[in-house]
Formats: C-alpha cells, structure tokens, sequence
C-alpha cells in the first residue's frame, strides 16, 4: 500500500474516497491529510485532522474526517498517522466523526486506541425556507449600520479580524488572520458598522457543495439587549441577500461551540438537533526535543 499526504495540489484527485468540502481545507495551514493506496491505485483509506493550539493549552490534534475501506488499510492510514503526529507536540488527538456503529471507521479508530461514543455533535442544520418563519425575519426592512462584507473597508476587517482572532473570540475559524476575505462569502456575510467601528461581524462560507457554515459571529454593545439587536439585524441583513442569490433548500450549518452559541441556535433554530456524532480521545506521545549537547556533556562522552 502507498501513503500520500494530502496537499493544496493533490487534495482534489481523490473524489471517489474525499468530497470536496473537505479536500478544500487542506490549502489551510493547520490541516493535515493521508490518503492510502491499494496495490492497484485506488483510495483505500484517508484522513483530516486538524492541529489545534489554545493559549494555555497543549496543541492537540483534532480528528475530522475518516474513510476506510479495509482492515489493512485503516491500519496502514494509523501507522503513517502515529509517525507524523510523533513530530509533533501534539499531547492528545480527539476523534469527532460521523460514522456509523460497527463500520469499517468505528472498528479502525477503536483499534488504534479511542474508546468511541455516540453523542449529539454540535452542528445544527437549518434549511433557508426554515429562517422565513423567524418572526424578526417578517420584516424585510435592513439597518444602514449592517453592511455587506463586500462593501467594509479591507483594512478596518483585518484590523478586527485580528482583535477578534487574539481575543479567542474565533475559535470556529482559528485561522482566520491567515485567510483571505473572500474566502468568506461576500454578500450574505456582514457587519455591524457605527459610526466608521466595526462592533458586529458575522461570517458564513460557502462550501464547495452549496453549504453555507456560519464561522464567526459577534456582537460588542454596553447592554446585552442592544447586542441582541445587533445580532437580528445581522440576521436579516444575511437572509434578506441570501434569498435573492441561493436556493430556498440551501443549508445553513451553526456550530454551537459555547454557550452562548448554544444559546443562540436554541433561539434561532429551536426544532434544530445536532447531527449524531462519534466522539473519543487518546494520549499521544510526542518525540523528544533534541537538543545541543553542552561542554560538559561531551567531556563526559569522551
């Protein structure tokens, strides 16, 4: 079997195993991939991760995405996986996958050391027709401090980008200083913009399948209801250019990453449950750090 890691100009050769809402991410600078080839070409097995580090926090790796056609193959992805997070300071690696129970990719990540669990994942999938009901949506009327992304000022984003970015307030996009604005979609992203200070901002990809994964929210007021208002009128703003440019069956994908995430989804989306998911985590062992040996190290070596 041949191991292949993934990059920017290999990612989208593996349609048959890897679809492309994941294949696009590995142009980002935290993402990682493995695709294992059969003795006759095809994919057999592939892999996302993702290395995360916190301030404060030990780097870790976070398992995205897992295929598997065969025993052999799972193993071999494992063993190409455990080298190359050993060359990392990577002290732990969290599985969250949508697998089946049973399946060829539950039976492979439980051999390879994670006690796997079913549990409610955290994203929540709304259809664009779903929004229309929203009550604050009835009104079409948009605020003149909400903007599109399109029409902020470059610099003034990049500038609250990485405010937004140092604070760990963007945790969903931990990249975000690293990606260009139009990675994110132009027209339905927007800001809450007063007085030339950007002081809201809420930010949607568009996946290569027609997705759109909202990947940043925020609003910064003195009084929480004035916040809340920031935040509808952003909704609106979204919904109201949403609807002229995307189909009505168009899915709209909320992380409730937090609490106040989750507080907001079970506002906006309360018939919305998260997908099952299969979550579980192990240990890893970095490799040492080598270093210098000192004068007095190589005099007792002699």
């Amino acid at each position: 079997m041949k191991t292949i890691d993934l990059n920017e100009d290999n990612a989208f050769s593996f349609r048959e195993i890897l679809d492309d809402d994941w294949a696009e991410n590995i142009r980002r600078q935290a993402f990682h991939g493995l695709i294992i080839q059969d003795d006759e070409g095809k994919a057999a097995a592939g892999m996302i991760w993702e290395l995360i580090q916190e301030k404060e926090s030990a780097l870790r790796s976070q398992i995205h995405w897992i295929a598997v056609r065969s025993t052999e193959a799972g193993t071999t992805l494992f063993n190409a996986y455990d080298r190359r997070i050993g060359r990392t300071r990577a002290q732990s690696t969290f599985a969250s996958v949508y697998i089946k129970k049973n399946s060829t990719e539950y039976e492979t990540l439980m051999a390879a050391g994670f006690a796997m669990k079913l549990t409610e994942g955290n994203h929540v999938t709304v259809r664009l027709s779903e929004l229309s009901e929203m009550q604050m949506l009835k009104s079409k009327t948009l605020s003149d401090d909400v903007k599109s992304l399109r029409e902020i000022d470059t610099d003034a984003y990049y500038d609250m980008v990485a405010k937004l970015s140092q604070s760990g307030r963007a945790r969903l996009c931990r990249d975000i200083e690293q990606l260009p604005k139009s990675w994110f979609e132009n027209d339905i992203s927007c800001c809450y913009e007063k007085d030339g200070k950007i002081t809201g901002m809420m930010l949607f990809h568009a996946t290569p399948s027609g997705k759109l994964e909202l990947k940043l929210m925020f609003a910064s007021a003195k009084e929480k209801k004035q916040m809340g208002v920031m935040l509808a009128m952003m909704i609106r703003h979204m919904y109201v250019n949403a609807e002229m440019i995307y189909s009505m069956k168009t899915e709209i994908i909320v992380d409730r990453h937090n609490e106040s995430a989750l507080v907001l989804s079970e506002k906006l989306f309360p018939r919305g449950f998260g997908r099952p998911v299969y979550v579980g985590e192990r240990k890893e062992k970095p490799a040492p750090i080598k270093r210098e040996l000192t004068d007095i190290e190589r005099y007792l070596l002699i």
